[in-house]
């Protein structure tokens, strides 16, 4: 319609539901994130992620079930709707905070030998930082040994990006 301005959209649970239901993540996370087996949006971090002014939208994804957090996606701000620009995905126990202007990652390591329940290998701590318009990891200091078998999903062009963390592999669209 002529003359009709859309609102930005608000950085709310449930806008963050339905952008990840609405977007191109695996279904797994699209079904934990509806609530499907107890799960469903943990946490949001509205936050200036990517260094823009504006208060981008870090969505925290819960299994329902043992692994609790399992996924997390940053969704940049644009004037009338969400852009998926970071998926974290395949994770255990994970948690995402806001540490001095930047987001920091922690997962825990479940040895070959711990029970599901009861990780026993420690923690990978990983900053995730944006500088000038490019995101990078940085300071990664895992607290046992182990590698995680995540990725880091970036769905802007590569060059948006820079990472590098010896626990975070770096996976194209």
């Amino acid at each position: 319609m002529p003359g009709v301005v859309a609102k930005r959209q608000t950085c709310s649970v449930l806008t963050a539901r339905d952008r990840i239901l609405a977007s191109t993540l695996p279904q797994s996370v699209k079904d934990a994130a509806g609530g499907m087996n107890g799960g469903g949006v943990d946490r949001i971090i509205c936050r200036d992620v990517t260094r823009d002014r504006v208060a981008d939208m870090t969505v925290l994804v819960a299994s329902g079930g043992a692994a609790r957090v399992t996924a997390w996606v940053v969704f940049r701000a644009r004037k009338t709707s969400w852009q998926l620009v970071l998926r974290r995905l395949n994770l255990y126990r994970a948690s995402v905070s806001w540490v001095k202007g930047d987001l920091v990652e922690t997962v825990a390591v479940l040895r070959k030998t711990d029970l599901a329940c009861c990780p026993t290998g420690g923690h990978n701590h990983t900053r995730l930082d944006w500088q000038r318009g490019i995101g990078s990891g940085a300071g990664s200091s895992p607290s046992a040994s182990g590698t995680p078998d995540s990725s880091i999903h970036l769905e802007a062009p590569a060059s948006f990006f820079q990472l590098s963390a010896s626990t975070l592999a770096l996976e194209r669209p």
